[in-house]
């Protein structure tokens, strides 16, 4: 089976991984065990560059992203336990840097995935550079038994870019005003709740940025996909002057993924958006600030779904 997907047209590249979900230091985190000598290649520019950080990996560290670090308080050096298959296993986090793969939050050597429980080779990681991924997840799910998912890591973000041109009309391509205004009442009702690492509902305790926006655009029957980067891939890219009520904001803060979409956030017009910043804030109102800013998302419903799953 790997071999006949590795033949696929545009495929540049398959990896089998080990994946789990788990908790560390008491935070939801996606684990990838992986080969670390094959795995790097996968990874931006920078991560790959840092025979260090593999080392670690291959040594039994773990390696969280940036987001995680800083936002998520796993800081560098500690001792994070992870909760998982054979139990809570205490882990150094040995590096911090960013896969480059949305949901991917932390990464471990295969040795160290086995000692910690998880299932050998149970997802295959796709590399297909520009290729019409549509087409591509068709073919590899007629091969992979129950679900399966494509995930890519060019650094396309989704639908083209509007560079002065009008946008569709509705028809399931730009959100309709009721959707709208539904998001931004129900996002504006969790104002004052606290930023919590993947928190997307009341039940967490609070919300994280890519949290909130797909509760609040899934009250109004919008589907996004969970995080930022995925989020920034959702619509169509638009200058920021020309953003409006309801349009994503995006900004990559990640030193060890260039491009990275790490933050993003809820444009309300007048220079002002709804954001949950960082550890130690609240679901708050502020301006619009430009430090890392990577522009405007307008989002389209159906590429949103698709990107959801």
């Amino acid at each position: 089976m790997i071999a006949e997907i590795a033949g696929m047209k545009g495929v540049r590249g398959v990896e089998t991984v080990d994946a789990a979900r788990g908790r560390l230091a008491g935070k939801p985190v996606t684990v990838f065990g992986v080969d670390p000598s094959t795995f790097r290649r996968y990874t931006p520019k920078p991560t790959a560059a840092s025979d260090a950080l593999w080392r670690n990996i291959a040594a039994g560290d773990i390696a969280v992203s940036f987001a995680l670090g800083t936002d998520g308080g796993v800081t560098l050096g500690s001792q994070g336990t992870l909760d998982g298959a054979a139990g809570k296993t205490s882990l150094r986090v040995g590096a911090l840097a960013t896969m480059g793969i949305g949901e991917v939050d932390a990464v471990v050597s295969r040795p160290t995935a086995r000692a910690l429980g998880m299932a050998e080779g149970n997802a295959l990681l796709i590399s297909a550079g520009r290729g019409d991924l549509t087409k591509l997840t068709r073919r590899v799910r007629r091969l992979v038994p129950g679900e399966s998912k494509v995930v890519s890591l060019a650094d396309d973000r989704g639908a083209s870019a509007d560079p002065g041109a009008r946008l569709p009309d509705a028809r399931g391509r730009v959100l309709t005003a009721l959707q709208i205004r539904t998001a931004i009442k129900v996002a504006q009702s969790k104002l004052g709740m606290p930023y919590v690492w993947g928190g997307e509902s009341d039940a967490e305790g609070g919300y994280d940025c890519s949290g909130i926006l797909q509760y609040a655009f899934g009250k109004a029957g919008v589907r996004l996909p969970r995080v930022a980067d995925d989020q920034a891939k959702a619509g169509w890219r638009i200058p920021s002057d020309r953003a409006a009520p309801g349009d994503l904001l995006t900004w990559a803060h990640d030193p060890t993924a260039p491009g990275y979409i790490s933050h993003i956030a809820l444009y309300l017009g007048d220079g002002r958006m709804l954001a949950a910043p960082r550890r130690g804030t609240v679901l708050r109102i502020q301006p619009v600030y430009f430090r890392n800013f990577q522009g405007a998302i307008r989002i389209n419903p159906r590429l949103a779904a698709r990107l959801a799953g």
